[in-house]
């Protein structure tokens, strides 16, 4: 049996309703919503990871860089620090049901769980808190002064000295969660409720539309090293 599942969250565990996103931080930042500064938000998101590949990432690093692809805001008299707050202020974040199940049956199962995130500790701590999953994990891995996916040294941290064989990781994006554990021979679980086309050469070991079918994967992924676990297969015949 596998020992540890990891999870991204944004996206993954929790979804983000993003229909006005921009037009929310305009308004907590008190300044005019403009097509321009959504533009340039979503810009600056796309590419977040590119200016520290192979480095450590810190608030104040995140807040700079905000600085120098969003020159409106100095414009208006703010900053990267600010667009930060009103990030975390103005997020809405939605909960799946599945995923309460799923955490739920895993809890019950006694399988470790970790969430490994590329944000900051404090933030996503609160919105876990917040859906009720934070007891369900033994760890969360963060940004702070650490590497971002699909950099290996994010996974590694998770993995210390074990088996990569022994852990699972489910996560939203080809290009840093797949991709991530593919590089460090964790089983990657490409969560894609879309339907989303893979455009990329990047090939995950599983693909799942619906976060309970990640119990299927566990109780027969025998060629990938596990074993049939009792418990959960009685939850995924209850379940199917």
């Amino acid at each position: 049996m596998r020992k540890t599942i990891i999870f991204d969250l944004d996206d993954t565990l929790i979804r983000h309703d993003r229909s006005d996103e921009t037009k929310f931080l305009a308004e907590y930042l008190n300044i005019c919503y403009s097509e321009d500064f959504s533009i340039a938000f979503y810009d600056a998101m796309e590419s977040i990871r590119k200016p520290f590949i192979g480095k450590k990432i810190t608030k104040k690093k995140i807040a700079s860089y905000f600085d120098k692809k969003i020159p409106m805001l100095a414009e208006n008299g703010l900053n990267g620090d600010m667009l930060i707050k009103a990030m975390e202020s103005c997020s809405i974040n939605i909960r799946d049901s599945s995923v309460d199940r799923i955490l739920h049956h895993l809890n019950v199962a006694n399988i470790r769980l970790y969430v490994l995130t590329d944000w900051f500790y404090k933030s996503q701590v609160k919105v876990l808190k917040s859906f009720g999953y934070l007891e369900y994990f033994s760890r969360v891995f963060t940004w702070d002064n650490w590497y971002a996916k699909p950099d290996e040294r994010a996974m590694l941290r998770c993995i210390g000295n074990e088996d990569p064989s022994d852990f699972i990781f489910v996560g939203d994006s080809i290009l840093a969660d797949v991709l991530c554990a593919n590089l460090t021979g964790v089983t990657s679980v490409w969560f894609n409720p879309n339907n989303k086309e893979n455009t990329t050469d990047i090939q995950p070991n599983y693909t799942i539309t619906d976060m309970l079918e990640l119990l299927e994967i566990i109780i027969w992924a025998k060629e990938a090293g596990g074993e049939n676990h009792p418990l959960l297969y009685l939850l995924w015949i209850k379940l199917y």
